[in-house]
């Protein structure tokens, strides 16, 4: 079994790499064999102990249930396969017998919720898992039940918001995200005192290409990166030939995505500027902010600064 582990807030996040010992296989799995046309193979420890057993087919392809066995005799590791393909619950136990990892597998892939626990199975991370990939919200917890993190994955990758947790309940680190890379930090001690931030509000832009013809406008999202408690305001800044116009829209943590469209085609070159600046009031000599250069060329080129 192989597993990442990465510190977080004083805890081991287990993420999953891969855990398969088998060819992974998106077709279809035949499933008709029945339980006569299994063969169960046994091993045992030097002393006498059960070390595996397993169900597999005629031609010693594994074909239902696996059991692997510490030499206490305790169940290490349950797993099911079809047809060589691990599809089914796959169970990991401690020696003392308590559940250390569950999973769901489809077509060789994990796929649905899984957990990992400590010894004595306190919960150490949940989340769910969609052909092999990460999805949704990934949370761990402290030894004592508090929460450690919530990160957020799309696709196998970390998306969107991640909290990060100080033992005693108070926010450690707060990231934003985009394609699995930090756009903005913002870290605290563990009385809730600012430490230091980096990286930018605006956490990206994206257009949609099949609406540049649609009335002449051009279609923005604006990703933006707002911890909790902090607010401001993002500043647009549109310039086309000699006329410029400014636009100031009010940004809080509940804010995500601002649309924003403009006319694309009332000059040769349209240019905007983005500016954010967040406060918060309990740190005001802290400011957060972020920019961002566009232009727009004739011929709907979107060229970013």
């Amino acid at each position: 079994m192989i597993r990442d582990f990465k510190k977080t807030a004083g805890l081991s996040l287990l993420i999953y790499v891969g855990i398969t010992a088998c060819t992974q296989d998106d077709s279809p799995v035949n499933d008709s064999f029945d339980a006569a046309h299994l063969i169960t193979l046994t091993s045992y420890y030097s002393d006498g102990y059960i070390a595996r057993r397993c169900q597999v087919l005629p031609d010693s392809t594994r074909h239902g249930e696996s059991v692997f066995y510490y030499p206490n005799g305790e169940v290490q590791t349950t797993v099911t396969y079809r047809r060589g393909i691990r599809h089914g619950k796959a169970v990991t136990c401690f020696p003392d017998g308590a559940k250390e990892s569950v999973f769901t597998y489809k077509n060789g892939y994990p796929h649905g919720p899984y957990r990992w626990y400590y010894p004595g199975e306190k919960l150490m991370q949940e989340g769910v898992y969609r052909a092999g990939k990460l999805t949704g919200w990934v949370k761990s917890y402290y030894p004592d039940g508090a929460l450690a993190s919530r990160e957020y994955f799309r696709a196998g990758e970390k998306s969107g918001k991640a909290f990060r947790y100080h033992e005693n309940g108070a926010l450690q680190t707060f990231i934003a995200y985009h394609e699995g890379a930090p756009a903005l930090k913002v870290a605290y001690d563990s009385t809730g005192n600012y430490r230091e931030h980096y990286g930018s509000v605006i956490a990206h832009l994206e257009h949609d290409p099949t609406k540049l013809l649609w009335d002449d406008l051009i279609f923005l999202n604006i990703h933006l990166a707002v911890p909790p408690g902090w607010k401001g305001n993002l500043e647009i800044i549109r310039k086309s030939g000699d006329k410029i116009s400014i636009q100031k829209r009010p940004v809080d943590e509940s804010i995500s995505v601002l649309h924003y469209s403009t006319p694309h085609r009332s000059a040769p070159v349209v240019e905007l500027i983005l500016r954010a600046r967040l406060s918060h009031e309990q740190i005001p000599d802290i400011l957060l902010s972020g920019e961002q250069h566009l232009t727009i060329l004739e011929g709907k080129e979107l060229r970013y600064e």
